[in-house]
């Protein structure tokens, strides 16, 4: 059996009655209020501290840069679903895709000189006023 992670405090309405937080609270017939177990909150206050290391935010954050690759690859170009069967054609669904990622990033990019200007919009570019 699993260790339990919580521990769920219930107050019923009879008990809220007289409590000067009522308005803050939830407007149902109890409240329910749930604690991590001792070992958990030590746990997480440990982990809390670790994160203040310059090390850990060094290691995290190459972590994340890689997760939000991976997101934006699942969420912005449907990177949950191959629309093809079999590891070769899933492979010549990918590499595309990879290519078109890329390409959006480099033209998000400016140059390092900063000689780039974009050109100007025309009459057919701009909102309508």
């Amino acid at each position: 059996m699993a260790e339990p992670t919580k521990v769920a405090v219930r107050f019923d309405a009879r008990q809220c009655g007289r409590c000067p937080e009522r308005a803050k609270c939830t407007p149902g017939p109890f409240r329910s209020l749930y604690f991590p177990t001792h070992r958990l909150h030590e746990l997480q206050t440990k982990n809390r501290a670790d994160q203040q290391d310059a090390d850990w935010r060094r290691l995290y954050g190459r972590h994340s840069g890689a997760e939000g690759t991976i997101e934006e690859v699942a969420d912005g170009h449907r990177g949950h679903r191959c629309r093809y069967r079999g590891l070769a054609k899933t492979h010549v669904q990918h590499v595309p895709t990879a290519l078109a990622i890329n390409v959006e990033r480099l033209s998000l990019q400016e140059p390092d000189d900063g000689s780039y200007r974009p050109r100007p919009q025309d009459s057919r570019q701009s909102p309508p006023q």
